[in-house]
């Protein structure tokens, strides 16, 4: 499974992290929390606890600026946006490719 979302600003807004989550966890501090927002990685660990969870997790998700509604990608974001999609279609063909051959 591959799971692309935004991450909350670490200090270097379009960078691009990929987690696997068979060896990682996802960084506190790159998803908010609040009693009023289920993330990812609640959602990860609720799946792993009801045994729902998928073998394989890979996580891309590109650093953000500025996450007001109604405001548009900063420049570094957007410019993020297709190398991004290039590794997570690379990714989806090995993934696939591996499928195959198992």
């Amino acid at each position: 499974m591959i799971c692309v979302d935004a991450a909350a600003p670490m200090g270097k807004p379009g960078r691009i992290h990929r987690i696997d989550m068979r060896q990682d966890e996802l960084p506190r501090e790159m998803t908010p929390v609040s009693s009023h927002a289920f993330g990812l990685g609640e959602a990860f660990a609720l799946a792993r606890v009801l045994n729902l969870a998928p073998a394989s997790i890979i996580v891309y998700a590109v650093e953000g600026q500025n996450f007001e509604g109604g405001m548009p990608m900063t420049p570094e974001v957007a410019a993020a946006m297709a190398p991004a999609a290039e590794r997570v279609a690379a990714e989806a063909r090995q993934l696939m490719e591996n499928a195959r051959h198992a």
